[in-house]
Parts: structure tokens; sequence; C-alpha cells
């Protein structure tokens, strides 16, 4: 057997502003997991983001019985052996970018930065919508793992030190030359991610400014401009090239610093800002469809999460088999025959119109948010019924009889998660703000192929 990689080997660094050690785990029948463990002061609190640490599955978790206190991450070991730094993986992109300029729209280079800028906004606009900010998000700290599609590993997103003694601040607060131009605001107020962090203590947020959300929404934009900046140019500071000023990337760049792109009642204000990025590099607003990759649920409470996608991806498939049956080969229809049946398929695609509008409506007059949480609710509830079910069914003293019982009772759970979903979706689907899990039950959902 091969001798396994050493911790902090070269394609594991220690990841984030806060570092970690790393250490690989053979998990039958033969994938290799990495385990990241990073050691945390007293005073460090962790919030596990809505997002993951970028990726939905990759979240921290804290070790019971370490001291001094220590989270650990699990992850597959190909994936973040992919994770470059932005600075790493900025500079294979850099003969594109001459003076730092977009210079044509199909350059391979152009192609990845339009991924990554993609990658980068659209998480920022899920952190918005669970009223999270980007906390220490910089390049020190932002990887890139292009794999089926680019996604970011942000290892340090939902950590901050809430100490009251200030000769006890971590070294990862301790302020650079490099603070200014990246986020305008002391690294002690900018770790603030999490509600449960920056409620009650960023002062931008209190009773006499009632717009102070916005503010933090406006400072966040402007860090994504300046990470953008940093890929063009490996200085997130740097000023806009002579003769840019038509280039759709500075254009967005500069809108973003006058504080131009602001949420509607359709769009948060980062997706304004990708799509209007995406629309000048004349790339698809909408990121094409791959086959998903599968979610490793984490040890802490994270197979609720896989059990609802696995049991509501079933639901869909059902729902999609009925919706357009393959005839047998063996029934044939005179020409009378299929015009009736046409007929009738034109009568049912009109009851389905109907009762499209029937659920929209409902939708809008359910559009609360205690709506949207209490139908989450409900799906976790369901997702645990199943849990249950399939570790019985794995049993080896099972009857045929209790097979029969266990698989009657899955249908029931399908049919359940099917109409918690629909009620769900309904008051999701109105753009809420909504909290951690039911976002996260929300953006898992979005990638089913149809909505029921």
């Amino acid at each position: 057997m091969a001798t396994p990689a050493q911790p902090n080997s070269p394609n594991l660094p220690p990841f984030g502003l806060l570092k970690s050690s790393s250490s690989f785990l053979l998990i039958p029948p033969g994938n290799t997991t990495v385990k990241l463990v990073r050691p945390v002061g007293d005073s460090v609190e962790y919030v596990p983001p809505p997002t993951g640490q970028g990726i939905a599955s990759w979240v921290w978790e804290r070790d019971p019985g370490a001291n001094p206190p220590t989270f650990l991450l699990r992850a597959p070991a190909a994936d973040l052996a992919a994770a470059a730094p932005l600075a790493r993986w900025r500079g294979a992109l850099a003969p594109d970018f001459p003076n730092g300029v977009v210079q044509s729209l199909s350059a391979p280079g152009t192609k990845r930065f339009a991924a990554f800028a993609r990658a980068l906004l659209t998480l920022t606009a899920e952190l918005h919508r669970a009223k999270w900010r980007l906390g220490l998000t910089g390049p020190d700290n932002v990887y890139v793992i292009e794999r089926d599609k680019v996604s970011l590993f942000l290892p340090d997103l939902g950590f901050a030190w809430l100490g009251l003694v200030a000769t006890t601040k971590p070294n990862w607060l301790g302020a650079t030359a490099t603070d200014k131009p990246l986020w305008s605001e002391e690294r002690t107020l900018r770790q603030y991610a999490a509600p449960a962090h920056y409620e009650g203590r960023h002062p931008a947020l209190g009773a006499s400014n009632p717009a102070g959300w916005n503010e933090l929404v406006q400072q966040d934009l402007r860090v994504c401009a300046r990470l953008l900046r940093f890929a063009l140019t490996g200085d997130a500071g740097a000023a806009e090239p002579t003769g840019a000023k038509s280039n759709p990337v500075w254009r967005t760049i500069r809108d973003a610093d006058a504080g131009k792109y602001v949420a509607t009642d359709d769009a948060t204000a980062a997706e304004q800002m990708r799509d209007a990025l995406l629309t000048g590099l004349r790339e698809p607003l909408h990121e094409p469809k791959t086959d998903p990759v599968p979610v490793k649920p984490s040890r802490r409470g994270g197979w609720v999460v896989a059990a609802c996608l696995a049991v509501a991806a079933a639901v869909v498939g059902v729902v999609m088999f009925m919706k357009d049956p393959t005839p047998s080969p063996d029934v044939v229809k005179n020409d009378k025959e299929k015009e009736k049946d046409k007929e009738k398929e034109k009568e049912k695609e009109k009851d389905k119109e109907k009762e499209k509008d029937k659920e929209k409506d409902k939708g809008k007059a359910n559009s609360s948010v205690a709506d949207a949480i209490a139908a989450a609710q409900a799906i976790r509830d369901v997702a645990e019924k199943a849990r249950k079910a399939l570790e019985l069914i794995q049993r080896p003293d099972l009857t045929g009889t209790d097979k029969a019982a266990i698989n009657e009772f899955q249908k029931q759970t399908r049919a359940e998660v099917l109409a918690e979903i629909k009620k769900y979706y309904a008051a999701a689907q109105q753009g809420q703000h909504l909290p951690l899990k039911t976002q996260e039950l929300y953006t898992l959902y979005k990638q089913f192929p149809e909505t029921p």
C-alpha cells in the first residue's frame, strides 16, 4: 500500500487565515477523504454558513474531546487537492489579461474568469438572502476548485473572535497593509459574517441606522469588485487601466464601487452585478446544468438534507414518468380513437394550467417566512421517517411481509415529501430572506430538473 501524503503537503496548504493541518483517511471501498484540523482560541465561535464553506456539504464540526477547542472538516481528497489559492489560480490566466484588461471574450482565460465571477457573485447572493456577509473573505483565503464546474472554498467563513480583552486577540485579526484597499473596514468588525455574530456588535446595524443592512451589502459588493480586480491584475487595490472605460469587466467594477447595484423584488444586488458582468462578457446568465455531484452528509445532522434530496428526487422521477408515460407497443388505435385521445390530452393540459394558476395564487397568499420554515420542517420530518425505514429494511431478520410493509410506508413517505415540497416551494419562491436550514433546503431543491 502506498504511503499516504503527509499533512500540509504542497497540494494541501494550511487553508485560510486561521490555518489548519490535514491528514488522510482511507474510507472503504478505497475513496480517500481528507480531514482538516483547525484548533482555535477559547473566545472563537463558529456558525455554519447556509452555503457551507462555499460547498454545501463542507462544514466544520466541533471536536468535542479536543483541548484547545478544535474544529474538523472532511472533504474528498481530489477536490481539496484541486483547491488553488486565488493568487496562484489567477497567475495561469494572466497572459490573457495584458495590463489587467480582458482582450478576447473567447479566450480560455476569459471563460475561466467568467466562471469564477459567476461562482463568487452567486455565492454572495445566497449569503445575502440568508442575511449573511462575506466576512474576512479575500485573496488570502479564497480557493478556486475547477472540476465539473467552478466552486469556491472559503475556509474561514463563519468563524469569529468574540473576546473582550484586546491582548487575547488572535493573530489572524492583526491589520495588514492590504486591509484598507480590500475591505475599508477594520478586521474585528469585518469578521462578523453570521447574523448571530454581527447583531448587537456591528455599529452599522444600530437602531439609529435603518439602512444599515443595505450598507453592509454594498460593502460586500465592493469586496467582490476588488476580488475581480485581483483576478485581473494581482492587486485588489489596482487602479483602472488606461483605456478600460468601455471594458465590460471594469465597467462592472466601477459600477459596484459606485453602489449602482441595488436589490429589487426579483433579484439581490449581487445577482444584478453578476448578470451585468456576464451580459458584458456574452456569457449565459444561467449556468448550464450538469449531473448532480453526490453530497456526502456531515456526521452531525447532514443525513437530513441528503435524505430530503434522495427522497424528493425519487418523487420528481415518479411525477415526470406519470406526466409522459410510454405507450405500450401492443396497443393499436384507429384514427378516430387517436383524435379523441388528443382532445383528452388538450383538456388535461388545460386542467394542469389551471392548477398551476391556483398554485401561483396560493403561493402569493402564503408568502410568509413562517410558512416556508414550517414546510421545511415538515420535509425534514418525513426525511426522518425515510431514514428509519431504510435502516429497518437493511436488517437481516426481516420477513417478506415486513419488507412489503416498509415498501408501502416508503411510498406514503414520498407522497408526503412531494406535498410538503409544493407548499415550501410556493412560499420560498417569493424571494424572501430565508433562514439557515430553510435556505439550504431551497438551494438543494433548485437543482431538480423540474418543479413538481
